[in-house]
């Protein structure tokens, strides 16, 4: 396995919303090459990522196979990496890159590691909290790309199918200039992809984030905070009011326990921890006059921390009016629950 590495300035990105779900965590825009659609039957051979910090110094690094016996390695280093940062943002990351490096790891390794970090998908805010899949001919990063105006940013001239020919041609080169040329065009194109992912953050300026992330999750941090079952890092994976309560679900790191909460006067919710790793929480809210609300004052000291809120007032909590939820309060109170759990 090679690696490369080097380092640029780039413009920071800044967004309230995205700030008060993500702010203060560390990002990796992460984008992978392979030899096929299958991760049973093809290698991946390329890993790429760019790390960007709240200066806006950007550092990409690629891990390259250059051996086929070196994929065990580089798919060691890629979780590794993975697992230092806070979040990775992907495009189409959860149903192909998240899993095929999870299922080739499995195979070579003979266990399935964990990936910590909140994956966060820009294909689908895009395509489930935006109109822009009516709009657009098609939905690949590209087609984002030219829709945010940055696609002349590439340098890079290949596709991924093309990345996969000369792959196979830079394996079988004896030259080494020409190899060290071939092998430069699949580095450029996967560290543009990269580089792009992070150009193409602001389409979320476009997406109604917070219904988005009610229907496909965020992180929660619960760091310094007393219960020392709970990890202090946990995923919420989505919020719904159904049969007249709040349901949070979620993922959490870590080694798995078992955890059940019983209702009580300080906190009228239960939650149940389980040993797959997954987590339920079910809080009651109150019908009235046709709008769904909760009754902060009932759980919580510092209620009042929720009057910026639109759906605030004197200390209720209006999740749902007009048939109409507020997704904004629904994500707040959700994670303010899962704090004190």
């Amino acid at each position: 396995m090679e690696t490369y590495t080097y380092s640029y300035k780039t413009e920071l990105f800044r967004y309230p919303i995205f700030d008060e779900y993500f702010g203060g965590m560390s990002l990796c825009c992460f984008d992978i090459e392979t030899l096929g659609l299958s991760p049973s039957r093809s290698p991946m051979i390329l890993a790429g990522f760019l790390d960007v910090d709240s200066e806006g110094n950007a550092v990409n690094t690629q891990y390259y196979l250059d051996t086929p016996e070196g994929e065990a390695e580089l798919l060691r280093k890629t979780v590794e990496k993975l697992n230092s940062v806070d979040m990775i943002i992907t495009y189409n990351g959860k149903s192909f890159d998240i899993p095929y490096v999870l299922k080739r790891y499995s195979m070579i390794h003979g266990s399935v590691p964990e990936i910590r970090p909140f994956n966060l998908d820009l294909y689908q805010m895009v395509r489930y909290g935006s109109s822009l899949k009516d709009v657009l001919s098609g939905m690949s990063q590209k087609h984002i790309e030219r829709y945010m105006g940055v696609a002349d940013e590439r340098d890079d001239e290949i596709s991924g199918a093309e990345s996969i020919q000369l792959y196979q041609a830079a394996f079988y080169e004896t030259d080494p200039v020409v190899r060290r040329s071939i092998v430069d065009k699949i580095l450029l194109h996967n560290s543009d992809d990269v580089a792009q992912l992070y150009r193409i953050l602001p389409v979320i300026r476009q997406c109604d984030l917070h219904k988005a992330l009610m229907m496909k999750g965020y992180p929660v941090s619960r760091h310094g905070l007393t219960n020392v079952l709970i990890p202090d890092r946990l995923t919420i994976t989505q919020n719904r009011l159904v049969s007249g309560r709040l349901r949070i679900t979620g993922t959490y790191p870590g080694e798995p326990f078992s955890y059940v909460s019983f209702p009580s006067i300080d906190r009228p919710f239960d939650a149940e921890f389980r040993t797959d790793g997954t987590f339920e929480i079910s809080l009651p809210v109150e019908r009235r006059s046709g709008a769904l609300i909760s009754d902060l004052r009932e759980f919580l000291p510092d209620f009042e921390d929720f009057s910026d809120y639109g759906g605030y007032v004197n200390g209720y909590l209006i999740l749902k009016e007009n048939g109409e939820p507020n997704c904004r309060e629904i994500n707040a109170l959700a994670r303010k629950i899962v704090q004190i759990v």
